[in-house]
């Protein structure tokens, strides 16, 4: 699982939390790593990445100032998907509020194939409730 985000002290905890529950639901917290690319956030957002998302080892990824924003924390994560081994790789957005934990289950059934494939969801509304969005 992997995030990005710049100053999003506010809403990684949740994100996390259920990105984390999402996890526990497809059987993979226990082997799965949380990353986060971090644009040089100012407000605490690394320290509160860190505090959450239960016993699932996490990694941040500090990609300074410069560069294009999520592009460039979007190539930081691939890079650590790829130092990790990552069998699979799903990227979230800090501060999205709409996801529920079954986004990060389902996202992680549609990339579980043979050969590299990617999930990409087209729209996003609702409460997180399956089939709102």
């Amino acid at each position: 699982m992997y995030t990005w985000l710049l100053d999003e002290a506010a809403t990684i905890g949740w994100v996390v939390a259920t990105a984390y529950e999402g996890l526990c639901i497809a059987g993979l917290a226990s082997t799965a790593v949380l990353v986060n690319a971090d644009k040089n956030s100012t407000d605490g957002t690394a320290a509160a990445f860190l505090s959450d998302a239960g016993k699932t080892r996490r990694l941040a990824v500090a990609t300074g100032a410069s560069g294009t924003g999520k592009g460039t924390n979007i190539m930081a994560i691939f890079h650590a998907a790829l130092d990790l081994g990552a069998e699979r790789v799903v990227v979230l957005d800090a501060d999205v509020r709409s996801a529920g934990p079954w986004w990060t289950a389902r996202l992680l059934e549609a990339v579980q194939v043979a050969s590299p494939a990617m999930a990409v969801l087209s729209g996003r509304s609702g409460p997180g409730v399956p089939g709102s969005g």
